[in-house]
């Protein structure tokens, strides 16, 4: 059980340091792009931004399954969900500055690609 609860906390504190890292040097790069808010309305950012959400997800579920060593996609699915509850809450204070595709689009890519990433991490392991 610990090693299932430990696993999660891991998963969620990378995701949260790859998301933060990921984004912040993207502002970098194109700081025409972003508000100073960290906004962006511009198209092509947010559909990179979302192409970012899923890898961290993907990595983040993956990495969760290496460290809970079981069988059971419980702790993925614990990560997903969590990331969804915090996405929720972080979604809401960008809510009216961002568009609503982008919102709906990241919150529904949460939990899938956290689970997938764990199912990856499975099929891997058997072979």
């Amino acid at each position: 059980m610990a090693r299932y609860i430990s696993s999660v906390v891991v998963g969620f504190i990378l995701w949260t340091a790859l998301w933060l890292g990921s984004n912040a040097a993207l502002q970098a790069s194109m700081p025409g792009a972003f508000e100073t808010s960290g906004a962006t309305s511009n198209s092509f950012v947010l559909v990179g931004i979302l192409g970012i959400a899923i890898l961290v997800s993907l990595v983040s579920g993956y990495v969760t399954m290496i460290i809970a060593a079981g069988k059971s996609m419980t702790p993925v699915a614990i990560l997903g969900i969590a990331l969804l509850a915090v996405g929720i809450f972080v979604q809401m204070q960008y809510w009216n500055v961002m568009p609503i595709w982008y919102h709906l689009s990241f919150l529904t890519a949460l939990l899938p690609c956290s689970i997938i990433g764990g199912m990856i991490r499975m099929r891997l392991h058997q072979n």
